[in-house]
């Protein structure tokens, strides 16, 4: 008789016994601080220094889109008077 192991006694023995770690920690450890900080630094690494926080006062909010928004070109010229029957199908 021979001391040969068969080929899935052998694939047994070769699988580590012991629990297996996660890729990727549970939550509530200390990576969610440091992932936390490497968020800010990136923010902080972009040009002006990240975005600003917004506010919570919805109407400033409002008030700072408009603020920025570019006027509208006027292109009134290009569609016929509302109820101008000329110009329906």
């Amino acid at each position: 008789m021979t001391d040969e192991v068969p080929e899935a006694d052998a694939v047994e023995q070769s699988i580590p016994a012991g629990p297996v770690t996660p890729d990727e920690p549970a939550a509530g450890t200390p990576l969610e601080a440091s992932e936390a900080d490497y968020l800010e630094q990136r923010t902080s690494a972009l040009p002006g220094g990240g975005a600003p926080a917004a506010s919570t006062d919805p109407e400033a909010n409002e008030a700072d889109l408009l603020e920025q928004a570019e006027p509208l070109p006027d292109d009134d010229d290009d569609y016929p008077p509302a109820g101008n029957d000329e110009y329906e199908d």
